[in-house]
């Protein structure tokens, strides 16, 4: 099960206590990027929570999207 619109940031990196840094593993969601269409009259929080660039778990933040429950029958 996968989404094409779900990426994984190979420039994310957690930062510990001690200033090392590790690689994190973020997913990233450009759904609202290529279909600007179905988020015109979005509000503004479901931008910021599922737009461009920004940080999501996947497991709370897919669960009801269409994009996502289209992969997954494909």
């Amino acid at each position: 099960m996968r989404c094409k619109y779900l990426s994984r940031s190979d420039e994310a990196y957690a930062i510990s206590s001690s200033g090392i840094e590790t690689p994190a593993t973020v997913h990233l969601c450009d759904w609202p990027d290529q279909h600007p269409e179905r988020f015109r009259n979005a509000p503004r929080w479901l931008l910021r929570q599922i737009g461009p660039g920004l940080a999501i778990e996947p497991a709370r933040d897919c669960a009801g999207c269409p994009a996502f429950a289209a992969a997954k029958g494909g």
